[in-house]
């Protein structure tokens, strides 16, 4: 997402709809920034056509940092306009999990990726090409070790790797388990501290745990699922 500058990530779900993290857009007003699609590098536009479209509304979860301060860590995107996916050939929205998969997740490979800060010693300096890694999903109480208890709740997830991270900048975008040779979208990046270090794993939004939500808010949008039937 962008005003003058990339600042968060997000996950097109449907042709009119963008899942990112709350925090990420928590008083920020449609209109004033714009959603740009299938992107690589964001300090160019020459390599591939410009998917721009306005934020015409925001939904943030109704239960945002109700009892955490990233709890519910969710927000819904409704784009100006439609995209047309038999035009936009490149571009083909994020598959969402049929239903909760919460005991399935701990010890899956998910897939991260971002514009988000590449050395946390340096926290100024973003990536300009989106950058990926993969990450191993933790049991929850083991999560809780290296925070307080209270700050991970059971609407999120934990996930590590040995020296990589999602780090600044990478929130609200998408942590996706490969099922079947689909890559499915288990998780929002929320939160953690520092990046890389071990003993502060990466903290995701669990998705599986509002899909009513998201579903009773894109109801008439064109999903991932129609484009397998």
């Amino acid at each position: 997402m962008y005003w003058d500058k990339f600042y968060c990530g997000g996950s097109l779900i449907r042709d009119d709809t963008v899942l990112t993290a709350a925090h990420c857009v928590v008083n920020r007003k449609p209109y004033t920034f714009d959603v740009i699609l299938g992107d690589i590098n964001w300090t160019t536009k020459k390599e591939t056509l410009d998917i721009r479209r306005q934020v015409i509304r925001i939904d943030i979860h109704p239960r945002f940092a109700q009892r955490a301060t990233f709890d519910y860590d969710f927000a819904l995107l409704k784009l100006h306009s439609r995209i047309n996916f038999d035009i936009i050939s490149f571009i083909r929205p994020a598959c969402l999990p049929f239903y909760d998969q919460d005991d399935l997740l701990t010890g899956q490979i998910g897939t991260v990726s971002g514009w988000g800060v590449i050395d946390p010693k340096n926290p100024t300096v973003q990536a300009n090409i989106l950058q990926k890694t993969n990450v191993e999903i933790m049991n929850t109480q083991e999560c809780k070790n290296g925070y307080p208890a209270s700050e991970v709740t059971s609407t999120m997830f934990c996930a590590k790797a040995n020296s990589t991270d999602s780090c600044y900048g990478d929130s609200g975008g998408p942590l996706t388990v490969n099922q079947d040779g689909v890559h499915v979208l288990e998780g929002v990046i929320s939160w953690g501290k520092n990046c890389a270090k071990p003993q502060w794993p990466g903290v995701y939004s669990n998705v599986g745990k509002v899909l009513r939500w998201i579903r009773d808010h894109t109801r008439d949008a064109h999903s991932c699922w129609q484009d397998a039937i």
